[in-house]
Parts: structure tokens; sequence; C-alpha cells
């Protein structure tokens, strides 16, 4: 059994299939050499679309090795992934995560300066008319942001909502339409001008309501507060009861007072892609997303993903789904 040692702080470094990942831990195994197992687990993640996905204790994310479906009405979903127990599956899409991994490449190159952002924005009563009159949502959508001139690589996915009766009839069907539009794309350079300019394309679609648009380069991620937490901080150290609190264990988590939940900044990662591919279930999901300025990138990045598949599965003669 590996001995954990509590007081002495190291760095793994793992080599993944398609790039180096580095494992930072203040508190990991006396014997600092990866076991087999963990370094498969972290191949894995990385084949599979997991890569920096936020690991939840209350909850197991785990999806198959990437497959890629040319034609077909299951070009958009690939496999089902577990939620919450007891709320079944839902979809993700393999198009999506594929296009963020290409967004995820271009930020992590210096010279580019890009920062990956989600933004969503909720229609005006107008503009939901309009969007749900064309024949392809998201096609259409794409067409505003490019006359916008918008020109970074953008992820498109527009959602619905059941139509309100105060609403007029639209070209939508059993009593749903669009309502919004979530998008996640990169800034460059100047990032908050950046920002700023990206919130007012987005406005264009609903100009005079307040909220209507939210863009952010990181979210709040939460998680329960446990019995397991309550015995680490009797080890290491209260929470910060704030958010900006430096604390050479808990990082930059934070939990307030009596609250019951832990949270912790972390920055738009691979779980966005996931989180709104949900209703891709339905049957109209194609026209519900797309893509513009990604060029062959998604086209080259879908080959490379198949050949690090290939790789895993001769390395470890093995085509299970579990790691």
């Amino acid at each position: 059994m590996t001995k954990i040692n509590l007081k002495k702080p190291s760095i793994i470094v793992f080599e993944g299939i398609a790039k180096k990942t580095i494992f930072k831990s203040e508190f990991s195994p006396v014997d600092s050499t990866p076991t087999p197992a963990l370094l498969r687990a972290v191949e894995y993640s990385n084949v599979a679309g997991m890569d920096a996905q936020p690991v939840y204790p209350f909850k197991r994310y785990t999806k198959p090795l990437f497959t890629h479906t040319k034609v077909g009405n299951k070009r958009h979903i690939e496999s089902l992934i577990p939620q919450k127990e007891g709320l079944g599956k839902r979809y993700f899409s393999r198009d999506l995560e594929t296009a963020f991994l290409v967004l995820k490449d271009i930020a992590q190159i210096k010279e580019n300066q890009a920062t990956i952002v989600f933004g969503t924005v909720s229609f005006s009563k107008e503009s939901k008319a309009r969007i749900n009159r064309t024949p392809d949502h998201a096609k259409a959508y794409g067409k505003l942001l490019r006359e916008r001139l918008w020109n970074e690589p953008t992820i498109i996915v527009l959602e619905s909502s059941p139509i309100k009766p105060e609403d007029e009839a639209t070209e939508a069907t059993d009593g749903i339409e669009i309502t919004h539009a979530h998008v996640i794309t990169i800034i460059r350079e100047a990032p908050e001008s950046t920002l700023k300019r990206l919130r007012k394309i987005l406005k264009f679609d609903n100009p005079s309501t307040k909220n209507a648009v939210v863009v952010a380069t990181d979210y709040i991620l939460k998680q329960p507060y446990t019995e397991l937490i309550e015995l680490e901080e009797e080890q290491f150290g209260s929470l910060p009861t704030k958010e900006g609190k430096a604390h050479p264990y808990w990082l930059g988590s934070w939990r307030q007072t009596d609250s019951d939940e832990v949270k912790r900044r972390v920055p738009v990662n691979i779980a966005s892609s996931d989180y709104i591919s949900k209703e891709f279930g339905k049957m109209e999901a194609r026209k519900r997303y797309g893509f513009i300025h990604f060029g062959n990138l998604r086209g080259l990045k879908v080959k490379e993903r198949i050949e690090t598949t290939r790789e895993f599965k001769r390395k470890y003669k093995s085509t299970s789904r579990e790691s």
C-alpha cells in the first residue's frame, strides 16, 4: 500500500499522449514515481476528451475513447455521460468537444496571447422571432456574428424554452422556441477591451435588457462541504471565508460562514462544451449548433484525436471505456 506523506510538498509531472501535463500537488505520495494505473488514467482523460475538466467529489464523469461518426443521425452525438446519481444520463457532443480543444490549442501558444471566453445572450422578443423563422438557427446566428465583424473561431449553441403567452407566434414547434445563445470563443492581446467588444456584439440581440449578456473568462465551481473537507480543515487550517484570501493548502478555494458549499474560481474549460450539449438529444440538434472561423482546424484535430486514440489502444491493448 502506498504511504502518503501529508507534510512533504512535491510536484508530479506526467507525460501525456498529446502533450506534457503537469499535475501540481502539495500533498502527494512519498515515492513520487507515478504508478502505471495513474499514468493510464491521465492519458485516458486526454484521449477521451476530459482533459483539464474539474473533478467533482459527488459525481463522476466518464467518457468513452474518442470515436468519429462521419455521417448519419449520430453525427453530433457520440455517447452518453453519467450525471448526478438519480438523474440518469445526458448527451455530449464530440463536435463541440473537438472545437473546444482547437480553441485550447490556440490559447496555449503564448504568441497568440489568447484567452478562452464563454458568453451567453438572452434574445429580445424581436430577436427570438427572427431566429425562430430561420430554417437553420445556428447557421443564421453565425452569419450575424460574421456581419458584425467578429473574426475569431467561435462555437455557437442556441437553446430553447417553452413559448411564453405574450410572445408572438413563430415557426417554433411543440410549444418550444429558441430563446438564448451560448458562444465559446477566444479574445486576444488586450483582453478587457476585446471582452467589451464581444459584449457589444452580443448586445445587439437584446439592447434594452440590462443583464441580457454575460461574458466571462472563468466561473465559480461549487462543491458540497463534506466531512472529508471538515477533516482536512482540522489538519491544515480552515477554509478562507472570502474569495481572494491566499492559503497554502486551500489555494483559491473558499467557503462562506455556515455555507454547505465550497467555491473555487476556475478558467473556462472543456466542461463548458459538455454543458451546452445538454439539449442535443433532440431531433433538430444539428440546427442548434455551429462554428465560424475554424477553417480546417477542426478536421485536423479530428485526425489527431483518431491517431492518439489508436496509440492509446496499442499501448494498453484495450478498447475499454473505463480507465
